[in-house]
């Protein structure tokens, strides 16, 4: 019995083997030896591509981008600016005050929300960068007052909001 278990044990483990190797000879039959070869070849030798990802790891913004003479796309303020196939830099609008402090567009946005302006209502898709008040002014969609439009105005040089009711 020990035997016959040995044997089936020996002729199991022949089987598993002679698979194995029967897949890994399928396998290297399908990939020609000339491809490996130029696989290899291509990492070692200098390409175009390598040379532009080194021309292209100083850009890490829009405006790097848009100075180095790329393609830009698009209107304000959904511009982009195109390095490459796979890479595109989105300009990030951006609010300059008069004492030479800017907030961008999604810094407005997170003090909307965690402000004054959050309680009154939701953030509206429409903002106006005010250069001369040096501030931010997000649309806030509220009904609850006829007549009138909420709007969150938030400072940039003190980082802070306030809401202002402009009514008719």
């Amino acid at each position: 019995m020990k035997k016959n278990y040995i044997i089936a044990l020996i002729l199991f483990i022949g089987a598993v083997a002679a698979a194995g190797f029967w897949e890994s000879r399928k396998l290297s039959s399908v990939i020609p030896p000339d491809i490996e070869n130029d696989q290899t070849a291509s990492s070692t030798a200098p390409t175009n591509e390598n040379n532009q990802d080194s021309a292209t790891s100083t850009i890490a913004s829009f405006e790097d981008c848009a100075a180095a003479g790329n393609e830009v796309v698009g209107e304000k303020p959904n511009r982009r600016c195109i390095v490459s196939n796979d890479l595109a830099y989105i300009e990030i609008e951006t609010c300059a005050a008069q004492n030479g402090s800017s907030m961008n567009i999604f810094e407005a946005r997170y003090i909307f929300n965690t402000g004054k302006c959050a309680w009154e209502g939701s953030a509206q898709e429409d903002h106006f960068c005010n250069e001369a008040q040096g501030a931010w002014e997000i649309g806030i969609a509220s009904s609850y007052r006829e007549n009138c439009n909420a709007v969150c105005v938030i400072d940039i040089a003190k980082k802070e909001s306030r809401v202002e009711w402009r009514c008719d």
